[in-house]
């Protein structure tokens, strides 16, 4: 039990060490952040897309808003993508409703 213990706490260091969730609102408003992974992932508020954007120091990790939905084969095609590729989220604050804006190019 204690290699196993050892193992975890590696493995949950190095992971904790390189990345971040944060909320989209914490993001830099205009900055543009390089999406590098995106997953669908069962929360405690649904099933939600989760995205992987390339920080400063780290990798952070956010969940998209609720009212953007991806078919996996949407979410298979960005995996498999030629790496030359490059997609970018913007976060560009929030709206009146308190919805969050944010765009991709």
């Amino acid at each position: 039990m204690e290699e196993l213990k050892k193992a975890l706490k590696l493995q949950a260091k190095l992971y904790n060490a390189d990345t971040a969730f944060v909320s989209i609102s914490t993001l830099d408003m205009g900055r543009k952040y390089q999406v590098t992974d995106l997953s669908k992932v069962q929360s405690a508020y649904g099933l939600r897309i989760l995205v992987s954007l390339q920080g400063d120091r780290r990798i952070l990790k956010t969940y998209l808003p609720k009212s953007i939905k991806l078919s996996d084969s949407y979410i298979d095609n960005f995996i498999n993508r030629d790496r030359r590729s490059v997609l970018y989220l913007i976060y560009k604050g929030v709206k009146s409703n308190g919805a969050y804006k944010i765009d991709f190019e």
